[in-house]
């Protein structure tokens, strides 16, 4: 598997999962790249940042941001994030004072997603261990930053994931039919870019597609 065509599959990765987030109808997605062939993964792996670090700049001009959360056997965790998107959900005061309580770091959308990084790393290394404790619980409070409603993530947080309305792209706790209109939106915009993107459109060319909108 040489760069190429590790290039290829990545972006087409953050086309598949992060293509609502490209539109800018969405400020986050995260997803874990694990689309190397098992026969083909080390050397796969070996060209991984350079395809990273090239997809990174071909998305940036548009306003969107692509970071690596945390590097693991089982793949890697990306999130791909537009910065204004995110600095709006810190302006919403009840989001912003969870986040707070859970040390983020909300001065900005950079410093905030340096905080989720290190929640990540923290639950990585904690659940390795027999009695992990609840500061590296799992970071549910990362649906905020992916745009989830704010009665729907602590919904879900106050009730373990259980008892909820219904579910899609997350749990709903909240207003289902208002749900179900989001997912209605995301599920098309992914429709659109993963097939413009199977037709030859190039990734730089979708997210613009994304700032005009």
């Amino acid at each position: 598997m040489d760069v190429e065509d590790v290039k290829r599959s990545f972006e087409h990765k953050v086309v598949q999962h992060c293509a609502p987030t490209l539109a800018g109808v969405k400020p986050s997605s995260l997803f874990n790249f694990t689309c190397l062939e098992k026969s083909a993964a080390k050397e796969g792996l070996v060209h991984l940042p350079a395809a990273i670090d090239a997809c990174r700049s071909k998305i940036e001009h548009a306003g969107v941001a692509l970071s690596v959360l945390v590097e693991r056997k089982t793949g890697t965790l990306v999130f791909v994030y537009r910065p204004d998107a995110i600095a709006l959900v810190l302006e919403h005061a009840p989001s912003k004072d969870f986040l707070q309580s859970r040390s983020y770091d909300t001065s900005s959308a950079e410093t905030c997603i340096e905080s989720l990084r290190t929640r990540f790393e923290h639950y990585d290394c904690c659940r390795r261990e027999a009695n992990a404790c609840l500061r590296c619980e799992f970071p549910h409070e990362v649906g905020l930053l992916l745009g989830y409603p704010y009665e729907d993530v602590m919904g879900f947080i106050a009730n373990d994931g259980r008892g909820d309305i219904c579910n899609g792209f997350w749990k709903v706790y909240g207003d289902e039919h208002s749900a179900r209109n989001v997912f209605d939106c995301f599920k098309e915009h992914t429709r659109i870019f993963v097939d413009l993107f199977e037709r030859g459109t190039p990734i730089e060319e979708l997210v613009q597609l994304g700032r005009i909108a």
